[in-house]
């Protein structure tokens, strides 16, 4: 199986050197612009506390050179830093757009990123209600995206934490709670918080995850299918049941969750 697919990629290869010749540049940095973009941005780090707003520009100057360079997150951190936060507010709404499709699977990661860094900028404008919701909301994601990709070991240990109130009892979530006036209330919102994450079956999505990436009968045929097509996820697409489990873990049923027992929490002042 794997010999065969190993031939797939040498035959691809070799079709790709026939019209392209590597340089030392490619081999090192993968692209040539990758050292560039990281010498602009070891220049923002290290202009991070004596001059945050040149710091902000060298990033920028590096996202020009290369859109695609994983450093957005760089960005809005060093926007919200220097008290630029509409700036920061407006990349991070637009890094959410591009991430709504529930048919990527990667998508839960990607606002797990975006809506910690949301949260940190709602922190940032002492809207603690809202902090909240985008730091709850990034965890859920999270705890979906570890269940696809098979630690589920993880997630028992992350719904453990809440469960014993080792969670959202960090220095933030404290101060959002005592500046809101809740602070008897953090553990009742701990707790339900648990009950809400606890209500989704991680469990049945990992299996079915670890029997479609492991072991389906034509698991081969689809891998090959997935190589020549790009899909990498093709192994989970191909199940229609996996189609529909999915579905149960759209961020909107947490969302209405989040509303129906978290948020009345928040507003018994």
């Amino acid at each position: 199986m794997f010999k065969f697919i190993s031939n797939i990629f040498i035959k691809n290869r070799a079709k790709a050197d026939s019209v392209f010749t590597p340089q030392i540049m490619d081999i090192q940095f993968r692209k040539a612009t990758d050292k560039e973009v990281g010498e602009l941005l070891k220049k923002a780090t290290s202009l991070k506390k004596t001059n945050i707003n040149e710091a902000i520009l060298a990033i920028e100057k590096a996202l020009k050179i290369d859109p695609s360079y994983p450093c957005q997150d760089k960005l809005i951190k060093y926007l919200i830093l220097a008290d630029r936060v509409d700036e920061a507010e407006n990349i991070i709404n637009s890094l959410l757009q591009k991430c709504k499709d529930i048919k990527d699977v990667f998508n839960f990661s990607n606002r797990a990123v975006n809506y910690e860094l949301y949260s940190d900028l709602k922190f940032k404008q002492q809207k603690y209600d809202d902090y909240l919701f985008y730091f709850c909301l990034s965890i859920y994601n999270r705890i979906v995206m570890d269940t696809l990709n098979e630690q589920i070991t993880a997630v028992k240990v992350q719904l453990n934490s809440f469960k014993n109130e080792e969670e959202l009892t960090d220095r933030k979530t404290n101060k959002a709670f005592k500046e809101m006036g809740l602070s008897v209330h953090q553990s009742k919102f701990i707790h339900t918080f648990y009950e809400v994450l606890k209500s989704y079956n991680y469990d049945e999505l990992y299996k079915l995850v670890a029997f479609l990436n492991n072991k389906q009968p034509n698991k081969e045929q689809l891998e090959i299918y997935a190589i020549e097509n790009k899909k990498t996820d093709w192994l989970l697409w191909s199940s229609n049941e996996f189609h529909e489990q999915i579905k149960l873990f759209n961020e909107e049923t947490f969302i209405d969750k989040y509303s129906s027992y978290l948020k009345p929490i928040l507003n018994n002042k």
